[in-house]
């Protein structure tokens, strides 16, 4: 799964479930990590957890928040 997908393909998680593919897997792959001073990092924290998801565009149906 690309990190970067969420901007100019605008691929999400949930394209996974309404595609299909995730009954279809069993894993699901990460792309893209960084790694600096021998450590796994974040590339893109914007595309990998600070974007917020509408309840239309969650898994669960339920939207972020900031709390």
């Amino acid at each position: 799964f690309t990190n970067w997908g969420v901007y100019g393909r605008n691929y999400h998680v949930k394209n996974l479930v309404t595609s299909g593919s995730a009954a279809k897997i069993t894993h699901i792959n990460y792309a893209f990590g960084n790694v600096q001073n021998g450590k796994c990092t974040i590339g893109d924290s914007y595309a990998d957890y600070d974007k917020a998801y509408t309840a239309d565009q969650s898994v669960d149906g339920v939207a972020d928040t900031w709390d």
